[in-house]
């Protein structure tokens, strides 16, 4: 079903125990998929993010998410975040989800495991990522295919990511909320430290074990990919702004080598730092 406001068209599509509203700007009030300057807001809805080309970061008050072509993340509602430009070339799209639950007798709890995809962050998913964008480039006509394809894809990603997790992710506790911010502090601010799961799991007065399972389930990632993730994201800034010797930029933002630094690098990006700011070069 397609409802017409002024500024958008929401979708609502039903299925299983879940009814999913896919909301989306008309053509003149969203801005183009050109990463531009923005101030820190909220919505009342899920926000669905999908990097078509290059990278860009979203800051939210949660974290800062990196994210390159064909990787997607879906901001909860009521999160302030704002997009920027994180290289050359980046672009996004972006539609607002909400997800309702609605009575559905024998039917399976395909509403839990799409709320669990809140505050996800997916890499290498080009047909989703495509999807999104030929949504939010519609032209609001009556054919709900584009809306339908969308839904499909979400709960075919809701049972790979949500299904595993969906019998223990809950809605977290403010308790839970306070440790994830405070994970998010060390990690985005510490990254150039020294961070043991020891010491982290100190400052969150959790065990190690907790810490773990609260790294896996916020990063989808362990503690040290986490931290190597962070730095090599930092290191590709300061290599984009050109300047400092590589050797200095590996050790500022934390590793221990120049060597480790390399390595990490290139799984990152599947280049090397000097291929990397030579590309970066040319696209500026």
């Amino acid at each position: 079903m397609q409802i017409d406001f002024p500024d958008r068209c929401v979708y609502s599509v039903h299925v299983e125990n879940a009814t999913v509203e896919l909301l989306v700007e008309k053509s003149g009030a969203q801005n183009d998929s050109r990463l531009i300057g923005m101030t820190p807001h909220t919505h009342a809805y899920h926000e669905l993010f999908a990097c078509t080309a290059g990278e860009m970061t979203i800051d939210a008050e949660r974290g800062e998410i990196s994210l390159r072509a064909g990787d997607l993340a879906m901001i909860p509602a009521n999160v302030r975040h704002v997009s920027r430009m994180a290289g050359a070339g980046g672009a996004y799209k972006a539609v607002g989800v909400r997800f309702i639950r609605r009575p559905c007798r024998e039917a399976r709890d395909l509403f839990g495991r799409l709320n669990a995809l809140c505050g996800i962050q997916a890499r290498g998913l080009p047909s989703l990522c495509a999807s999104v964008a030929e949504l939010a480039e519609y032209d609001g006509a009556d054919d709900c295919l584009p809306a339908l394809r969308l839904t499909l894809l979400l709960c075919e990603l809701a049972d790979k990511t949500g299904g595993a997790c969906a019998e223990t992710a809950q809605a977290l506790s403010d308790r839970d909320l306070r440790r994830a911010s405070r994970l998010d502090y060390f990690i985005n601010t510490c990254f150039m430290n020294p961070l043991t799961a020891e010491f982290v799991a100190s400052q969150l007065f959790v065990s190690p074990r907790q810490l773990s399972r609260l790294v896996k389930k916020r990063y989808g990632v362990s503690l040290r990919q986490a931290v190597t993730k962070k730095r090599v994201s930092v290191a590709a800034e300061m290599l984009r702004a050109g300047g400092l010797p590589i050797a200095e930029i590996a050790l500022s933002v934390g590793f221990g080598s120049v060597h480790s630094f390399y390595r990490a690098f290139s799984e990152e990006y599947g280049l090397s730092p000097q291929e990397y700011r030579r590309r970066e070069g040319r696209m500026a």
